[in-house]
């Protein structure tokens, strides 16, 4: 790449973040996250229009974490009433954030979940509970969320 076209580049760049800036009253990089989520919830559409048991099955089966995330954070793994619950960052850490990821209860977490809390645990130094929670058809928000505020409670005492 030419010297020229670098220094265009970043130009653009650092018009972009303080645009984003000015007008938003926030990081340009939140606000691509957002923009990226935005997209991906896009995407999920599709998902969502495929049968009910198609999602059911998704939803069955074991969740397994993005590779690579353990070399960023440590991650602990662990089973409360079936359900699968991850716990990220230094045991030692004071504050402990109970994470219930979006997906229309539909859909298991996305990459870009993992990402933001690697991210928020990185420049908050607390702890992420992330409970892998029964999703939709086979499950009603009537019976899952006794289970996670008994997970929750558990984890207050």
């Amino acid at each position: 790449m030419d010297i020229r076209a670098l220094l265009l580049f970043l130009l653009i760049l650092t018009v972009f973040s303080t645009v984003i800036r000015i007008r938003e009253k926030r990081s340009a990089s939140s606000f691509m996250s957002e923009q990226l989520l935005y997209l991906r919830i896009r995407q999920s559409l599709v998902v969502i229009h495929k049968s009910l048991d198609e999602l059911a099955q998704i939803s069955r089966q074991h969740y397994s974490l993005p590779p690579g995330l353990g070399l960023l954070v440590n991650v602990e793994e662990s089973t409360f009433e079936n359900m699968q619950v991850f716990t990220l960052g230094d045991k030692r850490a004071k504050n402990l954030v109970f994470f219930l990821h979006g997906g229309a209860y539909v859909q298991q977490p996305t990459f870009a979940h993992w990402i933001f809390l690697e991210r928020l645990i990185r420049m908050s130094g607390c702890r992420m509970m992330v409970p892998i929670y029964p999703k939709a058809p086979d499950h009603q928000v009537s019976e899952v969320l006794p289970s996670l505020l008994r997970l929750f409670t558990k984890q207050e005492g």
